[in-house]
């Protein structure tokens, strides 16, 4: 995962509540220290296996990047989750750093025998409601990325345990 730093953590949750008034969606939203930008899904687990975490953190190791800056130009609600009733409302992205990190992960999670999307649709996901908003720009939001992380979402926990984090060059 990408974390946004602390300025621009404070202005999205500034401006997802300023969205979420506008729009009148009531839903569920993220704390402001769990907004992030995925980078790849490593899997499902009820309890983390070592081998697992060994090979992503190999993987990540491996991975050579510089920092890069990061925009989100726009706002607009996926469709829901397969079995789910509830639409994440996202921010959209772009960054050519992003997508060569997403890119040079995958080559390496695949080395070590990880799955790995070669798919990536960069967003940042800000609240989950059943009533969505239409695509729209927005004033363009830019954080630099300094690092990345590998993180265990604890599902139903609305929690994250930040395992590791790996600093990008300057």
């Amino acid at each position: 995962m990408l974390f946004p730093d602390a300025d621009t953590s404070n202005y999205i949750d500034w401006l997802r509540n300023r969205l979420i008034q506008e729009f009148s969606l009531e839903g569920k939203d993220l704390l402001r220290e769990r907004l992030h930008m995925s980078l790849h899904h490593i899997g499902d687990y009820k309890s983390l296996r070592s081998a697992v975490l060994y090979a992503a953190s190999l993987a990540a190791r491996a991975v050579s990047a510089t920092s890069f800056q990061v925009t989100l130009r726009s706002i607009v609600s996926f469709p829901p989750a397969p079995r789910k009733k509830d639409r994440p409302l996202v921010l959209l992205g772009e960054s050519d750093g992003l997508l060569h990190l997403h890119q040079s992960l995958a080559l390496a999670l695949r080395k070590n025998g990880l799955r790995a999307s070669d798919d990536l649709t960069p967003h940042m996901t800000l609240s989950y409601a059943p009533k969505g908003i239409p695509l729209q720009p927005i004033e363009p939001i830019r954080f630099v990325a300094n690092e990345f992380a590998l993180v265990h979402s604890m599902r139903g926990l609305s929690k994250y345990n930040v395992l590791e984090r790996w600093p990008l060059a300057g």
